[in-house]
């Protein structure tokens, strides 16, 4: 199941402001982004994490407003590249 994105109406708004060029520019960027990273399917891994180190990363993680399990997938992206 593919999460579904809420937008707000301010960022609505925004977005009808841009032009045409600007709107297939920022389609050929998600174009290129999704080719460059692939089409690579996702799976479920199981680790083992002391439950005070994920406590404290989720919290901090919750603080800046970021998911944690986003949060360790940005990380194990920039360690790889």
């Amino acid at each position: 199941m593919k999460a579904l994105q809420y937008l707000s109406e301010d960022y609505l708004r925004e977005c009808l402001k841009s032009t045409v060029e600007q709107r297939l520019e920022f389609l050929e960027n998600l174009r290129q982004l999704k080719t460059d990273l692939g089409e690579d399917k996702t799976i479920l891994i199981s680790m083992k994490i002391k439950s005070r180190l994920l406590a404290a990363f989720r919290k901090k993680c919750g603080v800046s407003g970021v998911a944690y399990q986003t949060q360790i997938k940005a990380l194990m992206r920039a360690f790889v590249e």
